[in-house]
């Protein structure tokens, strides 16, 4: 089959690009192309604007609004020109689509209009919003099947039953009476190592890190560990920690440094300092190669010891997810850290 990932166009309305491949489509796509090569596969990133078109400019997210909500429906847009003259051009049987809530707008009128340009074609939604929200988003009629959590042997495995869905756990799609309906739930992936490398780039054209130039200036984001062992009220990750090895994780510093020049990374993980013995580890692992880089965690999982180490290590900055400094919020929210913890914010 010919199947086309696409991250859909938000940032683009606003005057901004992407900066990056999508990250759960890199994963997604470099798995596929890894275990079914038999299958023509790209990753259209849609949001990556057209080099001559690039800047960033925050302040456009809310001078904008009202042009956004006014683009993102109409059809006729050049923006969505330009979409579907791609799309058609690759002519898929299957479109998948990575939806975040922010997203979930563009990508209904992205259904919509690939159905009409590619008659017969299947529309695949996945991505943490329609997890959240599977029933829902199957009541568009242009979206054929939700895929649940984690999309690497979900999405594969309807390529190879794109016609008997329900033999495909994780998934969402309507039965023989039109009404939703659920496969079962997908175990979590076991062994992060067992992965491919998650580079899995765009056809549609080159992002600022792949020139020369910019590499030097550009930063590579990537996931050491899925999952987060608390259960904050506002969150909607997992909460099974599974890891990558830190060998895995050099591997894929070291293969986008070789082909693209990148030397800063930023560790997506919810709390990457979950473990203090591994974030020991990948800190003494990080030192010896001298890439710089930054990641995520919270309070109550630093001290002086790793604080230390991190700045030796070339760690350059840390993401820190405070939200309060009211014990009564935190409570409410299921923080499980004190507001005594967080020092002169509670002053």
């Amino acid at each position: 089959m010919r199947i086309l990932l696409v991250n859909p166009p938000w940032r683009r309305f606003f005057g901004a690009s992407a900066p990056l491949p999508p990250m759960g489509l890199c994963h997604i796509g470099a798995y596929l192309k890894n275990s079914r090569p038999e299958h023509e596969l790209a990753l259209y990133d849609a949001d990556l604007a057209p080099a001559a078109e690039r800047a960033y400019r925050p302040s456009q997210f809310s001078n904008k609004h009202l042009d956004y909500v006014a683009r993102v429906s109409n059809p006729a847009d050049p923006l969505w020109m330009d979409v579907l003259e791609f799309i058609k051009g690759f002519g898929p049987d299957v479109v998948g689509i990575t939806v975040m809530t922010a997203t979930y707008a563009s990508v209904l009128t992205l259904a919509r209009l690939v159905k009409i340009a590619v008659p017969g074609c299947k529309i695949v939604l996945g991505g943490k919003h329609v997890t959240a929200l599977p029933e829902h988003a199957l009541k568009d009629e242009n979206v054929d099947y939700v895929v649940v959590g984690e999309g690497e042997i979900t999405f594969t495995e309807l390529m190879d039953n794109i016609n008997s869905p329900e033999k495909v756990l994780g998934l969402y799609y309507r039965n023989e009476l039109g009404k939703p309906a659920f496969t079962g739930p997908r175990k979590f992936i076991e062994d992060l190592n067992e992965l491919p490398l998650p580079v899995f780039l765009a056809a549609n054209d080159k992002y600022d890190f792949q020139d020369a130039l910019k590499a030097p200036n550009s930063t590579w984001d990537l996931i050491g560990a899925r999952g987060c062992p608390f259960n904050c009220s506002f969150c909607a990750t997992e909460h099974l920690v599974r890891t990558r090895s830190v060998e895995h994780i050099l591997r894929e510093m070291e293969y986008v440094n070789k082909n693209f020049g990148i030397t800063h990374f930023r560790f997506q993980d919810d709390s990457f300092s979950f473990s203090k013995k591994r974030a020991l580890d990948i800190c003494m692992a990080l030192k010896e190669t001298g890439f710089t880089w930054e990641c995520n965690t919270r309070v109550d999982l630093l001290d002086d010891e790793i604080v230390n180490l991190m700045k030796t290590c070339n760690c350059r900055s840390v993401s820190i997810g405070i939200e309060s400094a009211s014990k009564a919020t935190l409570t409410r929210i299921h923080k499980k850290m004190v507001a005594s913890q967080l020092g002169d914010l509670n002053t």
